[in-house]
């Protein structure tokens, strides 16, 4: 015969094995928690001013290199590294053409777009594997073509099989 260790619920109705109680006390605590957090994160997103365009690029600032260009890390999930390489002096004209090489490291096929501040999205002009490069990042490297029409903060979507990121680029008007 098996011995349960049994604790009284308190109202003498019966009694509760310990393990029971501890998962009805986990229980009631997360959904109290859960329930706050809905109450608190609720009141940020309802009171909180939209977040301006020029502080989402703000996430990828372009870094120079000692070649001349630029590149932008991305940002990317299941620990994908993801960058992109400019071949135009950042900010990016909007209608210029603009030559963006990307590397991603994961495995599958490559996709990529464009997704505009109004959400709108533009397919690449060109796109290219390259099977070998100088530019010492992690991943395997497409060369893209790009014609972003108007200003404002754009980011590339990079898609591998499982996982996607993005790269934050500011496009200005031209002079």
């Amino acid at each position: 015969m098996r011995r349960t260790d049994r604790a009284s619920s308190g109202n003498g109705a019966g009694t509760v094995s310990k393990p029971l109680a501890r998962w009805r006390r986990i229980r009631v605590a997360l959904a109290l928690f859960v329930l706050w957090a809905n109450f608190v994160l609720g009141a940020q997103v309802s009171t909180a001013a939209p977040v301006p365009a020029t502080q989402m690029c703000g996430q990828s600032q372009p870094s120079s290199l000692k070649t001349g260009l630029s590149e932008v890390r991305g940002f990317a999930i299941h620990g994908v590294k993801l960058w992109a390489l400019l071949f135009y002096q950042p900010p990016a004209v909007a209608g210029a053409d603009l030559k963006i090489v990307v590397r991603v490291t994961g495995s599958g096929p490559f996709h990529i777009k464009a997704v505009g501040p109004e959400g709108q999205t533009v397919k690449h002009t060109w796109m290219e594997y390259h099977s070998g490069s100088n530019w010492n990042r992690p991943g395997d490297e497409w060369g893209t073509g790009w014609q972003l029409p108007t200003a404002g903060c754009w980011h590339l979507r990079v898609t591998r099989r499982s996982t996607s990121g993005n790269i934050w680029l500011a496009v200005v008007l031209g002079p």
